[in-house]
C-alpha cells in the first residue's frame, strides 16, 4: 500500500514538473490595452429627440502581436457630464505595432445635449473623456474585453461670437 502511495506521489510530482516546464514556452496571451485618441467628430443627424454623431478614434496597438476585436462600446463625457453613448459590432483588426482609425456612431438625447450646452456656454474651454471597452475572444490566459480611455481639453474661444 505504501509503495502505491509513493508511486502516485512520484507521478503527481513528475506531472506537475512537466506542466510547469511546458508552460514556460507558452505565450501567456496577455494583451495591453491600445492607446486611443479621438481623431474626428462629425454630427450626422439632429432631430427633435436625439443627435447622431460619428466619432472616429485612432487605436494604437502597442503589442508584439496583432489584436482582433469583435466590437466595442463607449461613452462620451464633456466636463464630467455624459453626452453620448454607442455600441458597435464591427470587427476590428490592428496589426502589431500599428494603428487603425475606427468609426463608431454614438447617440445623445436632447436632455443630455441641453445639460452640456447649459454647463459649457460660459466657459473658455471644456474637458472631454471617451471611454469604453473593446470585446475580444477570451481564452485561458486572455481577457474577453479591454478597457480604453481618451481624455483631452477643447478650447471654446472660437465659439464666443455665437449666442447659445
Amino acid at each position: 500500500m505504501q509503495r502505491l502511495v509513493r508511486f502516485q506521489l512520484a507521478m503527481v510530482c513528475m506531472l506537475s514538473m512537466w506542466v510547469s516546464f511546458s508552460a514556460c514556452g507558452v505565450k501567456t496571451g496577455s494583451v495591453t490595452s491600445p492607446q486611443v485618441t479621438v481623431s474626428k467628430i462629425k454630427v450626422e443627424d439632429i432631430n427633435l429627440f436625439e443627435a447622431v454623431v460619428r466619432v472616429e478614434m485612432r487605436f494604437i496597438n502597442v503589442n508584439d502581436d496583432p489584436v482582433d476585436f469583435k466590437g466595442m462600446n463607449c461613452e462620451l463625457h464633456v466636463d464630467n457630464i455624459r453626452l453620448a453613448t454607442g455600441v458597435s459590432n464591427l470587427p476590428i483588426h490592428i496589426p502589431s505595432r500599428q494603428t487603425a482609425v475606427i468609426p463608431i456612431t454614438v447617440y445623445s438625447s436632447v436632455e443630455d445635449m441641453t445639460r452640456v450646452i447649459r454647463d459649457i456656454r460660459s466657459k473658455d474651454k471644456v474637458t472631454y473623456e471617451m471611454n469604453g471597452k473593446l470585446y475580444m475572444d477570451g481564452g485561458l490566459f486572455k481577457p474577453d474585453s479591454l478597457a480604453f480611455q481618451s481624455k483631452g481639453e477643447i478650447s471654446l474661444e472660437g465659439l464666443k461670437a455665437f449666442r447659445m
